[in-house]
C-alpha cells in the first residue's frame, strides 16, 4: 500500500479570517493545475507525521511549530494522512518554482473551482480540528466519511 499526507496548515493564534494554504500542483497529470493541501509520499523509514512536517516545509517554506494527526483517506492500495500543522504566523510562504503556494482564505478557498473536489469535505473537518476520521473511496467520485 502506498502511504501519502495531506497538510492543512494553520498559525498556531489563529484569527477568524483564516487563510489556507494551497499548492498548486504540477504532477501527476491528473492534479496538474489544480489547488490541493501540501504533502506527499511517506518515506522508508519515516511516520506519516514526519512525512507531513517535511512536506510542508519543502513545498512552502513553513516549518510548524505543532502538528497532529486528524483523519485518513483510503482507496484501493493507497491511504492518504491527512495531519493539522500550527505555525508561526510571522512565517513568509516560500513560492515554489514549479508549484506555487496559495494563501487563500478560507472561504475563498472553498469555492475555487480549480480545488481537489474531496478538499470540500477535509478542509472543514480538519478546520474544525476533527480528529479520528476516515474517508473510504466507494467510486471515482463517492466518499464514505465516518467521523
Amino acid at each position: 500500500m502506498i502511504r501519502y499526507t495531506l497538510v492543512y496548515a494553520t498559525p498556531v493564534h489563529r484569527s477568524l479570517d483564516r487563510n489556507v494554504i494551497l499548492v498548486e500542483k504540477s504532477k501527476p497529470d491528473w492534479q496538474r493545475g489544480r489547488l490541493n493541501l501540501p504533502g506527499g509520499k511517506v518515506e522508508p523509514g519515516e511516520t506519516p507525521l514526519q512525512c507531513a512536517n517535511r512536506e510542508l516545509l519543502e513545498e512552502t517554506g513553513i516549518s510548524a511549530c505543532d502538528s497532529k494527526l486528524l483523519g485518513v483517506m483510503k482507496g484501493d492500495g493507497w491511504m492518504i494522512h491527512v495531519a493539522w500543522a500550527g505555525f508561526r504566523g510571522d512565517q513568509i510562504v516560500r513560492q515554489g518554482p514549479d508549484e506555487p503556494v496559495h494563501e487563500l482564505p478560507l472561504r475563498v478557498a472553498l469555492t475555487a473551482p480549480r480545488l481537489i473536489p474531496n478538499l470540500l469535505i477535509v478542509i472543514p473537518l480538519c478546520d474544525a480540528q476533527v480528529a479520528g476520521w476516515t474517508m473510504i473511496e466507494v467510486a471515482a467520485t463517492v466518499w464514505e466519511v465516518r467521523v
